[in-house]
This record gives structure tokens, sequence and C-alpha cells, in this order.
């Protein structure tokens, strides 16, 4: 064969006790997780969607997101399950529906606020999600895309959410100056905090007569001065449009505001996201199921999730006759050349000088990296001078790589493999 790399033989078997045991494990969990998503799906619930919809008449987000979107484009939701089971309560999907999907062909954020939970409110896990996904796009270069329909913040946690709130209207900023695109469409009320998503954006559309953005609505402006003014004489379309300069398009209704922002997004004068190269692994995916309600992962499932996963399942193993624990190498996905780093037992001296050699070297060759987090099977472990040494390397050397790093975490992550990993201190 012309392709690169041997293929990796499948070793695990999906028929044994020990694999039907996992199976089960796994299919519960997946259950769970189905209802913890449905649970979001419905944001606020059978009242909130009413009022959205048949006393405000608007549009619910996730059908603004599909109205965006390209045709037949499958949108890749993030962080959906954040904001459940808060001691404030739950607050379905944060609040925000988001994640990345194509229009015209290009890869972009969406981040929406759903106006049935709590009308849009910011919550402090409202702001933990957005800055995380303004994250995840200004290290990929995605342009983003602000649905807004929100009050403002959730007064009775202010002091959780000011300071991370203007982080991510700074954000904005800084993305556009790094030609990050930012475009917001106003389909709903921007009040208070809320104001300044459309108003930090390099482009804002807005819709007539269902968006408004001011600091204060008329029933404060009434409190404070005795005026009585409506939502568009203070803040509507019309008035934002042709005297404030703060919006820069009008759309009559919102199938219009759909319209007007695919047209913006196509002025962005983006390349369209390449076609994704379709070369699947060879094994079966139900591997992946057992794989993941294993107790214990050994080094020989590891490489099971591997060949469930590349290219072909065809797998590079660099320095395979040093350092035991951790299996290094390279692979494709979808046609992209990665570096893969995954764990099988605690992380030795030797293992952390291959991983730190292997991560220099995908660094230098502008490979990104995924590294693969299991340490079902190093709890307990502990650690000599020379070991923590070499961790340390380990460590320094994925701090400073500039290629992207993607965690996936298969068998949890214990005591310093937290760091060593990859894990969240370090922004993959």
């Amino acid at each position: 064969s012309s392709r690169p790399f041997p293929v990796i033989s499948d070793c695990l078997d999906t028929s044994t006790t020990d694999a039907n045991k996992a199976l089960a494990v796994s299919k519960a969990a997946d259950e769970e997780l189905s209802k913890l998503r449905e649970v979001c799906i419905q944001g606020g619930g059978e009242k909130g969607i009413a009022r959205h919809v048949r006393l405000n008449r608007k549009v619910l987000v996730r059908d603004r997101v599909k109205n965006l979107l390209d045709p037949g484009c499958e949108f890749w939701e993030l962080c959906m399950t954040a904001g459940l089971g808060l001691e404030y309560g739950d607050v379905p999907a944060g609040g925000v529906v988001a994640g990345v999907g194509k229009i015209h062909g290009v890869d972009t954020m969406i981040i929406a606020n759903d106006g049935t939970v709590k009308g849009g409110t910011f919550y402090p896990i409202t702001i933990t999600k957005q800055l995380r996904l303004q994250e995840i796009a200004k290290k990929n270069r995605l342009p983003c895309l602000a649905v807004v329909d929100t009050g403002g913040a959730f007064l009775p946690l202010q002091a959780d959410i000011f300071l991370q709130g203007g982080r991510g209207f700074g954000n904005q900023a800084i993305m556009s100056s790094q030609g990050i695109q930012q475009v917001a469409l106003v389909s709903g009320l921007c009040t208070a905090g809320g104001a300044y998503a459309p108003t930090m954006s390099d482009i804002a559309i807005i819709t007539h007569r269902i968006g408004n953005i001011y600091l204060g609505g008329p029933p404060l402006v009434k409190a404070a001065t005795g005026e009585v003014v409506t939502g568009e004489e203070l803040g509507g379309a019309t008035m934002h449009c042709s005297v404030s300069g703060i919006t820069d398009h009008f759309a009559q209704d919102e199938e219009e505001s759909f319209a007007i922002t695919r047209d913006v997004m196509a002025t962005l004068n983006l390349d369209p996201t390449p076609e994704l190269v379709d070369d699947p692994p060879l094994y079966s995916c139900e591997g992946l199921e057992v794989l993941a309600g294993m107790e214990n992962i050994d080094k020989s499932g590891m490489i099971a999730l591997l060949t469930r996963i590349t290219d072909a399942s065809r797998f590079f193993e660099f320095k395979a006759m040093f350092g035991g624990n951790l299996v290094c190498g390279f692979g494709h996905l979808y046609g992209q050349l990665t570096g893969f780093v995954a764990n099988a037992g605690p992380i030795t001296a030797a293992d952390a000088q291959k991983g730190g050699h292997f991560v220099q070297l995908c660094d230098n060759r502008d490979i990104p990296l995924v590294f693969l987090q299991n340490s079902s099977l190093s709890h307990g472990a502990g650690c000599d001078g020379t070991t923590m040494k070499e961790r340390a390397k380990f460590m320094q050397c994925q701090s400073v790589v500039r290629v992207p790093k993607i965690t996936l975490n298969m068998g949890g992550v214990a005591g310093d493999e937290n760091y060593t990993m990859c894990g969240p201190s370090f922004q993959p």
C-alpha cells in the first residue's frame, strides 16, 4: 500500500464476560447522558418556551442556529450539559446554545442565548461557558457569531459575574484585533451588560420589533426620570440603524435576519473549511463502548482505542521499546497527520523523557497533538526525585508548544497526570 504507517492489530475481545459487563456500564452512562441532554434541549421548559414563542413571538434558539447554518450541515454542540445541578439551581446548557457549524462553508463558532432560560439572563456558569468558547475560537481562529437575546446579569449573583463578564467583552476586541471576526445578530433584548456583545462586535444585525439594545430598559427610565418610552424608541432597530449607528443591518423579521447574517458571514473573506478525508478505522466502534465501561484500561486497551480512531487503523509508534507506560506515535485523523500521547499507568522517568521528546518533534513539524488520559492503573503510585524532574521537563515541553492540543479523558486522570497528560491547566 502507498499509505504510510502499519495497520495495528486489534487485541480487544468484545465477547468476554468482562467486556459485556463493561458494555453494560457504558450503555447505562450513555442513557443517563441522554436524559441530561434532553433537559438541556428543553431549555426553560414548557412555561419558558410558551412565553418565548407565543407571547414574544420569537424563534427558539436551536431553530435560529439551524436557520443560520448551511442546509444539511451538522451542528457540533459544545459544553451542552454545563449548568446542571448547580448550587443556585439548574441552568440548562448554561443558558447558551453554542458550538461549531458551517456558514457558507466556513467553520463558525456560534454562541446563542437561550431566551427561554430566565430570559437569557447571565449566570456565573453562562460566563464560564462563554469564556471557554471564546478560548476555543481564538485558538482555532474561528469567526464568532453571537445571537444575542439576554436580560443581562442575574443580579443576585452579580459579585460572581462582573469581573469575568467584562473579560468576555475584552476578548471580543482582542480577537477582532487578531483578524478573528466578531459578528452579532440581535434577536431579542440586549439589556445592561448584554448591550456590550453587539457593540463590541465588528458587525451587528438587528431584527425590527424583536431586537432592543439599551443599558436600562423602559421601566428603569420611568423609575429614574419619570419619562415613559417604548423599547423601540429607546433602543429598537430603527433607532440604532438610523440614529446611533450601533447596528449595521436592519431586518424586518427573524427570517430576513438569518438571510442577512449569512450574507454578512460571506463578506468576511474566509476560505471554506476543507472537506475531511474519510478513511474510517477498520474495527468496530462497539469496542469504544466496551473500553469506556472498563474500570481499568491497560496498554493493550489504549492500543485498541487507537485502532478505532485513527484513519484505516494505521499507527506508527515512536520509541516503542522505551518507557513502558506511555504510548507515543503518529496517525491520521480525517487525513490530518496527528501526534498521539497515551498513558496506561503512572508516568515513569523514561515515559516522561520519551513524551517530552515526542511533543517537541510534533511542535517542530507543525503536527497537532492528542493526549489520551488514562489513570485507571495509576492510583497510589509514588514518585522519586528523578521521576519528578523528568515529569517537570515533560510538562515544560507541552506548555510551550505552538500546535493545537486536544485532550480526551478516557480512563480518568489522577495526581500528577492532571499535568503530565495535558489537563485543563495546560489549556488543551
